[in-house]
């Protein structure tokens, strides 16, 4: 249940830059070492300071929120023993890269 929630707010996320036009891609796979989440948007991207600071606690760039979707998202996947990495391009989109280890 907890993985919807960073599954939901990477996605609103990913809706919001794209304002209306653009595409959302998903993939997941599954390896011997776990499962991998990968989204991409094309949409506004980020600059490299404000990429910087996705992650931290408070930190938006929205007129609203509560600029804690992705830190939530964060402490969930590491509490799971996984790990959330984004990349991003300015006018070009931005990438979310998950990564869940195998559970035994």
């Amino acid at each position: 249940g907890r993985i919807k929630i960073v599954l939901r707010n990477v996605l609103t996320n990913a809706i919001e830059a794209i304002r209306d036009q653009g595409e959302i891609e998903i993939k997941a796979s599954r390896g011997k070492a776990g499962i991998t989440f990968e989204i991409k948007d094309t949409g506004i991207g980020m600059e490299k300071d404000v990429l910087n600071r996705i992650f931290d606690p408070d930190f938006s760039t929205k007129d609203v929120g509560t600029g804690l979707g992705l830190p939530i998202a964060k402490k969930i996947i590491e509490d799971h023993g996984g790990s959330i990495k984004a990349s991003s391009e300015e006018n070009k989109g931005t990438k979310i890269l998950i990564k869940l280890p195998q559970q035994e």
